[in-house]
């Protein structure tokens, strides 16, 4: 198997990570409306007060992870073959996804939202990340970003299938995908938007852009593609956003601020530089806190808040569970469940 040249974590990036689930977390506890209306039996800031400003913010961490997530897969996809490429992806992916689906589909059924024989039909079709197949729908509301993450995994195996895995052909493929998505952002076309991901696009494209810029002269192009696209992420996002308690002027600074920062880590080489073991644990545990966050971690929530618990110890106990479990799947049970995959994977 050959070796992927540019492979090594960054600290930096990992630190990000923890801050994009951070505010991910805080949208879904501090900010949902119907959430907390249901389940405090108020709105969110006659609860939280002025943090429900800020948590109405935290959906961009979704954002900042598509942002990283371009960055990463580039870097990954380059030296390897398309195959190799697709069989790291899945690796990385599927076994906190098979946990996550397996818990969601138990508890689910455990409090009486859904039917087991749903659940039993609902498990495949969520674990290829289409429940539309079935007509199943989500077990989890966070799965549909793994959908977007897994369809930009595609694009990138096919252009390496293509046209090889060199670090110049994903940064033509970037400049390529820029100028499609700007086309499609002004055609009424939503197959064609759909196909070539036009609402999520241009945060991939920015990582992208930011991993293959070689040069200085390239980072000033890179910089140059990077402002048109988050132009474009900011345009998308506000058309798709719920507006409310959110504005138009921060959602632009937020933007501009990730894209920036991730450049920085990656372009200035003493930030570049940063090795920690413990912040790439907690940076690959982010992917687990993710999926766990709302089940069971919301789960555990309203069950807390049904039997008169205080919110904020309410909360507390729930984050502390969620982390627990996020640590004790990325430490023991993802390698296992790895390894049972490479097995198999490696006698076809």
């Amino acid at each position: 198997m050959s070796k992927p040249q540019q492979s090594s974590r960054l600290a930096g990036l990992d630190v990000l990570r923890l801050l994009a689930v951070v505010g991910v977390v805080m949208a879904h506890f501090f900010w949902s409306k119907n959430w907390v209306n249901e389940n405090l039996g108020a709105n969110p800031t006659e609860v939280f007060g002025d943090v429900t400003q800020i948590a109405a913010y935290g959906f961009l961490g979704v954002h900042l992870f598509f942002i990283i997530s371009g960055t990463v897969i580039s870097r990954s996809a380059i030296g390897r073959t398309s195959r190799e490429f697709v069989i790291a992806r899945f690796l990385r992916l599927m076994p906190a996804l098979l946990i996550a689906v397996l818990i969601s589909a138990a508890l689910l059924v455990a409090n009486g939202e859904l039917n087991f024989w749903k659940a039993i039909r609902s498990i495949p079709t969520n674990l290829v990340l289409m429940p539309s197949l079935a007509d199943t729908g989500w077990l989890n509301p966070v799965f549909w970003t793994l959908l977007i993450e897994a369809s930009f995994y595609a694009i990138v195996a096919l252009i390496v299938l293509i046209f090889g895995a060199s670090r110049i052909v994903l940064w033509r493929f970037a400049w390529i995908w820029l100028g499609l998505t700007v086309v499609l952002s002004r055609v009424d076309d939503s197959t064609l938007q759909t196909i070539a991901l036009s609402t999520w696009a241009p945060f991939f494209i920015i990582g992208i852009l930011i991993a293959t810029a070689d040069s200085r002269s390239d980072q000033f192009l890179a910089s140059l593609g990077m402002l048109a696209a988050s132009l474009l992420a900011v345009e998308s996002t506000v058309e798709t956003m719920n507006p409310e308690g959110r504005s138009v002027n921060v959602i632009f600074l937020c933007v501009f601020a990730m894209t920036i920062v991730v450049a920085l880590l990656v372009w200035v080489k003493k930030l570049s530089d940063l090795k920690s073991k413990k912040l790439a644990f907690i940076g690959t545990m982010t992917y687990s806190l993710y999926l766990f966050h709302v089940i069971p971690g919301r789960m555990i929530a309203e069950s807390l808040l049904s039997q008169g618990w205080k919110t904020m110890d309410t909360y507390l106990v729930s984050w502390l569970i969620t982390i627990v479990l996020s640590y004790l799947v990325t430490k023991f049970a993802e390698p296992i469940i790895r390894r049972w995959f490479a097995s198999a994977l490696k006698s076809e």
